[in-house]
């Protein structure tokens, strides 16, 4: 383990890299903001789960965003129907280029996962529909894997079908009731995600992401030619100035909705710390710290030829002093699990804070019947995973 001074922090290092991006940056800050001024509220109150923040005016900007796209698409294709001869047919052509790169498509699974049924996990199944019922919500009509080190929720299609995706490596990595806790964190946010309120905002959101991501010009390279540079600034900044109020629009939409979605965060945490139990959640968020938990043994293992799986399950568990050592990174680093979660930090503290109540859905026999699942659909993944 990394030597470490608790006096002066010797031994600590930041694992963060700053955003990139003027979008990136700005949203992040935001949800900076928005994440301690939440905590600060919560600390107050441990044990609440509900009275989320107003998404009322997130809402009312996003179906704007909406209702204005669409009525730019009528007046552009009036305009171009308005044109004759192959002008028309240009147009036309660019037109429906703009509307391909920017208009929402029905969201599938990656074809990295590989989504199972009840009857290929039924226990997995049962577990993911216990664990729904106690955090309150319906459970997801998708229930999948794949070799990341990772979890998530998501929609599918238009938004009426959800899917949990769990990652093999990290589920493997874990104990019973931190896999209780990851499994009730995720399944937690679709209390706030799976409302006609959420699906909306997400919409205006991806659509303006889209429009920013084709609008906001690359660096400007040097290709050594003096009039090409040139050219390229001119662009790049007829394209910066095009873009800037797209930008707004979505810095807009961010902050409106930065508190309910950093809330969701908070929110997901403690209904997981209901089902397994707070402490399960401290030490899950530590120990999932740089450097992950099993990770090395599984690079060992990929390289000499080894079960990677055998390995994650025999690697060494970090000591209560490399645990208060990574969260003292994490604090100083100011860590998030992704941009979207507030510091990793702060989601402690609240945990910590909870009051120690009996786990709900800590069943021990669903648990096993789950891992058993899960240790059979290894073998289709085991050479896909050594290989990444």
């Amino acid at each position: 383990m990394p030597a470490w001074c608790e006096a002066c922090d010797w031994g600590v290092r930041s694992t963060v890299e700053a955003p990139r991006g003027v979008v990136d940056r700005r949203v992040d800050a935001t949800l900076r903001r928005s994440a301690q001024r939440l905590h600060a509220r919560l600390a107050a109150d441990p044990d609440v789960v509900g009275a989320a923040p107003s998404r009322t005016g997130a809402l009312v900007l996003a179906v704007t965003v909406l209702l204005g796209s669409l009525l730019a698409l009528v007046l552009a294709l009036w305009w171009a129907f308005s044109l004759v001869g192959w002008w028309r047919v240009v147009a036309l052509a660019l037109l429906g280029l703009v509307v391909w790169e920017l208009v929402p498509r029905p969201a599938r699974l990656p074809r990295s996962v590989t989504a199972v049924t009840p009857d290929e996990a039924p226990g997995l199944h049962a577990l993911v529909a216990r664990l729904a019922d106690d955090v309150g919500v319906r459970a997801p009509e998708v229930v999948g894997i794949d070799t990341d080190w990772n979890a998530g929720v998501g929609s599918l299609g238009w938004g009426r079908r959800r899917a949990l995706v769990v990652g093999l490596p990290l589920w493997t990595s874990l104990d019973a009731d931190e896999r209780v806790f990851l499994l009730g964190h995720e399944l937690g946010h679709l209390r706030s995600r799976d409302t006609t309120a959420g699906r909306t905002i997400g919409a205006a959101g991806d659509l303006l992401t889209r429009a920013a991501g084709v609008l906001w010009p690359g660096p400007v390279t040097d290709h050594g030619d003096l009039l090409l540079t040139a050219s390229s600034a001119i662009g790049s900044v007829v394209q910066r100035a095009v873009a800037a109020p797209v930008i707004g629009v979505l810095v807009a939409l961010v902050r409106l909705d930065a508190t309910q979605s950093q809330h969701a965060e908070y929110v997901a945490d403690r209904l997981a710390a209901r089902a397994a139990g707070p402490s399960s959640g401290v030490t899950l968020l530590s120990s999932s710290l740089h450097p992950i938990r099993g990770l090395t043994a599984a690079q060992v293992a990929a390289r000499t030829g080894a079960d990677p799986w055998s390995a994650i399950e025999g690697a060494d568990r970090p000591t209560a002093r490399e645990l208060r050592r990574r969260r003292r990174e994490s604090e100083l680093s100011r860590h998030r699990a992704d941009a979207t979660h507030p510091p990793t930090s702060l989601r402690l503290d609240l945990l910590e804070r909870m009051p120690a109540t009996a786990p709900t859905g800590l069943d021990a026999a669903l648990l096993d019947r789950a891992d058993e699942d899960m240790r059979r659909l290894r073998g289709p993944l085991t050479r896909r995973f050594a290989e990444e």
